[in-house]
């Protein structure tokens, strides 16, 4: 398991980020996630699973836009 830190342009209250939540745990390989719309980045657990390719399609079919992720040490 590992957790990244993503980035998310264009939520502007709180509904949104719920949105861009709902769209996350749809992804394979994402155990667990958050959405803090304060930071726009949401915290992501993932396992071996996961692919960002599919994440950053996930987050732009939810109408915002991927803005990259770092690995959270």
């Amino acid at each position: 398991m590992k957790q990244i830190i993503v980035k998310i342009g264009g939520m502007s209250c709180q509904n949104c980020a719920n949105h861009v939540l709902e769209h996350l745990k749809k992804c394979k390989g994402i155990i667990n996630a958050s959405v803090n719309l304060k930071k726009n980045e949401a915290l992501v657990t993932c396992d071996e699973n996961f692919n960002i390719t599919d994440l950053e399609k996930s987050i732009d079919e939810s109408g915002y836009e991927y803005l990259g992720f770092e690995e959270k040490n």
